[in-house]
Order: C-alpha cells, then sequence, then structure tokens
C-alpha cells in the first residue's frame, strides 16, 4: 500500500511541477523529472511495447531533433527538441504505468491547487470584452489568461466526470470542488472560447458515457445522426456567412483578435522553406525579422531574446518549424486517436474513459486557435500524449475483447452443428 502511495503522490507532484512552469522555472522542471522518475522507478515492470501511437509520437520528437541538421538556429533546436522528446518519453511511460483513474485523479489534485493557488493569489492582466473595450482579467500564476482559461476548462471537465463515478463519495464531493473551481476560472479569465468549450467538453464527457451503453445498433445509429448533423451545421455556418456573427457573440472580430493577420506572414515564413521547415523552435527569436514583425502588430514589447509567443495555430506552428514531415505526421496521430474515439462508442466505457476521450477533443478543437501542446515541459503536450496512449489502449483492448467474443460464438455455432 506504501508504494502506491509514494507512486500516486509522485504522479501528483511532477503534474503540479508543470502547472507552476511559469512561476518557477527551471526549479519546476527538475520537479517533473524528479518525480517522474519516482513515479516510473517505483514499478519493476517496465514498458516495452510499441504500439502504433507510440511509434507516430516517438517519430515526431525524432523528426523535431533530426530537424537541427538544418535549423536556422540550431544550437537551440538540439537543445528544444532533446527536452520535447524527453518530455514526451517520460508522458508515454507515465500512461502505460497509471491507469486512466488513478492518472485523472492526480492531474485533478494537481489542478486544484493551481486553481487555489491562482483565486487566493491573483494576477491581472487584460482582455478586449464582449463590448470591445479593454477590461481587467485574473491570470492566476499564469502570464496569459488563454493559460489560465485552459487549466480552468481542465478542471471543469475532470471534476464534472469525476462527479458521476457511482460508489465514491469522496471522489464525487472532490469533483464537485473541481467543477465550482473550474468555472470560476473561466469567470475570472475572461476567456469565452474555453468557456463555451468547456462547457461543451464537460457535458460530452457525461454523454459518451451514456451513449456507450446503448448497445452497438443504437449507438452506431446515432454516431452516424451526430456526425451528419455536426457537419451539416459547419457547412452552413461557412456557406450562409454566420461564422463572423457566431464570433462577434463570443467577443472575437472577424481576424480572430488578430490571428489571421499572424497566419498571413506564417505563409510568408513558410514560403521560404516549404518543405523541411527553420527548425524545431527556431522561429520565436529576436534574430528572427517576422517574429519581431508580429510583436509589433501585437503591441508587445521584447523583453528576453526568447519570445513567448505562438502562432496560435497548431499546424501553422508545425509547418514552420518542422515542415511537412512534421505536419502529416501530427495529422495522423489525431487522426488515428479520433478514428479511434469513434470506433471505441459501439463499445461500453466508464466514465474515466469518457473523461479521457473528452479531454483529447477540447484539445483537437483547439488545434486550429492555439498551439501550445508540441512545448518542452508542457502540462498540455503530457496530457495530450497520455490521452492518446488512453485512446490506444483502450481501442486495442476492446478489439481483443470484440475478437475473442466472436471467435467463441463461432466455436459454439461449430459445437452445435457437428454435436
Amino acid at each position: 500500500m506504501l508504494s502506491a502511495y509514494v507512486r500516486n503522490f509522485a504522479l501528483f507532484a511532477c503534474i503540479l511541477s508543470l502547472l507552476f512552469l511559469q512561476l518557477i522555472g527551471s526549479i519546476a522542471v527538475v520537479g517533473f523529472l524528479f518525480f517522474s522518475a519516482l513515479a516510473i522507478g517505483w514499478r519493476r515492470k517496465f514498458f516495452v511495447s510499441f504500439p502504433t501511437i507510440v511509434l507516430l509520437w516517438l517519430f515526431l520528437c525524432v523528426w523535431a531533433v533530426a530537424s537541427t541538421s538544418w535549423s536556422t538556429l540550431p544550437h537551440l533546436t538540439l537543445r528544444s527538441s532533446i527536452q520535447l522528446l524527453a518530455t514526451t518519453i517520460l508522458a508515454i511511460m507515465l500512461a502505460y504505468h497509471f491507469k486512466s483513474r488513478h492518472f485523472l485523479i492526480a492531474f485533478g489534485w494537481a489542478l486544484a491547487v493551481a486553481m487555489v493557488a491562482s483565486i487566493l493569489f491573483p494576477r491581472t492582466g487584460t482582455t478586449v470584452g464582449l463590448n470591445g473595450v479593454r477590461e481587467w482579467v485574473n491570470v492566476g500564476i499564469f502570464r496569459a489568461k488563454n493559460q489560465y482559461g485552459m487549466v480552468a476548462a481542465f478542471s471543469l471537465i475532470i471534476g464534472f466526470s469525476l462527479f458521476w463515478v457511482r460508489g465514491q463519495t469522496a471522489i464525487k464531493w472532490f469533483g464537485l470542488l473541481l467543477t465550482v473551481l473550474g468555472v470560476t476560472g473561466l469567470i475570472q479569465a475572461k476567456s469565452y472560447g474555453a468557456l463555451v468549450i468547456g462547457f461543451a467538453s464537460a457535458g460530452a464527457a457525461l454523454g459518451l458515457w451514456n451513449f456507450s451503453r446503448l448497445g452497438i445498433a443504437r449507438a452506431a445509429k446515432l454516431s452516424i445522426v451526430f456526425l451528419a448533423m455536426a457537419l451539416l451545421c459547419a457547412a452552413s455556418l461557412t456557406l450562409f456567412g454566420y461564422w463572423t456573427e457566431i464570433l462577434g457573440y463570443f467577443g472575437k472580430d472577424a481576424t480572430l483578435t488578430g490571428r489571421t493577420r499572424i497566419w498571413e506572414i506564417a505563409e510568408r515564413v513558410i514560403e521560404t522553406r516549404p518543405m523541411f521547415g527553420l527548425g524545431f523552435d527556431a522561429f520565436w527569436h529576436v534574430s528572427q525579422s517576422e517574429a519581431l514583425e508580429i510583436l509589433d502588430f501585437m503591441g508587445m514589447a521584447v523583453r528576453t531574446e526568447r519570445i513567448s509567443f505562438n502562432f496560435h495555430n497548431q499546424f501553422y506552428e508545425l509547418r514552420v518549424g518542422l515542415g511537412l514531415p512534421g505536419v502529416v505526421l501530427f495529422s495522423i496521430i489525431v487522426a488515428h486517436n479520433l478514428f479511434n474515439i469513434i470506433r471505441l462508442l459501439t463499445f461500453n466505457f466508464d466514465v474515466f474513459f469518457a473523461c479521457v476521450a473528452a479531454l483529447y477533443i477540447y484539445l483537437a478543437s483547439r488545434f486550429l486557435i492555439e498551439s501550445n501542446v508540441m512545448s518542452p515541459f508542457s502540462y498540455i503536450h503530457v496530457m495530450l500524449v497520455a490521452t492518446s496512449i488512453y485512446i490506444d489502449v483502450k481501442s486495442r483492448e476492446m478489439g481483443i475483447r470484440h475478437s475473442l467474443a466472436s471467435n467463441s460464438k463461432d466455436e459454439s455455432v461449430e459445437h452445435i452443428r457437428f454435436s
């Protein structure tokens, strides 16, 4: 029992370290590495299998390391890519060493600590409100409201899911507390996109859980209806020009708060190196004139050599840094996991896996407007890699069960036929 407590605490501590990264810097990195090693090393059985999803993540990280050879800033690319590879490997091993139940509860406790610290010790920032006027917001222990909003959305999704766990009163009460903290954080950050998508994802977790219990036939039919309605809504928004009005309702202009201008500059950079890119993490530095142009457009000052900004689009970020192969590899990873989620809708699963699927869907929904996934020592990257592993493991597990059930049924038929 002692080893289980130590491992679970180490998992909680390594995630908490990443959440405090922007506040305490390198100390958080040391904490993540130490507690990850403790959580993984406490068990004698180590992960040795290499399924498709693991190979895809490793190939993407190795490609980032390889980009050192053509990077415009090779020494920075080498350091950042090795850090990304280490973060990814640790995230993979943590996911294989802990069940989704333990991972989500540990992540939930880390989120709760970060949320309480952000609420009790607020830090102010500004944002453009629904009326177009700049207003003060709380960014918590983070430097930006988007980061605080992301943590609050994670808290809402995990907390709402834990509230529905049956027969576990303590977990249910903790889930309720985490939900309240998440809603409070979303209100304080005034991140309306995170608020809407967070509530939608929390509802999706509950919906997916109940949906999986309908039976294969009904679930398959409802899946087709749901996908058809989603495609119809998307087509309607595009064809009939309501996209701008909806963005305006959530306080966003048609340029997505300047994102379209940033993406135009990204396309200009891509034209210079369309195939291989500039190298991983080689763009956001003061030596890049286009990076300074973006900062000038956004009205931001240059404070350090390394610029804390991004293209607010994961695919542009990858295309600029890792070229076309990087985008292709990442797209395959996303498609692979989304396909597995759709496939698993016809199987019965618990609320913990429903939460994992909802978290992944939430992250995937942000790829077109945010780009904070492929970052070394990022809690978001750890979450994305871990949920990818849990989805893949569940898919293979259900596939094996389905295969065994089919074989067992066939053997029963043969037995009746020849008896």
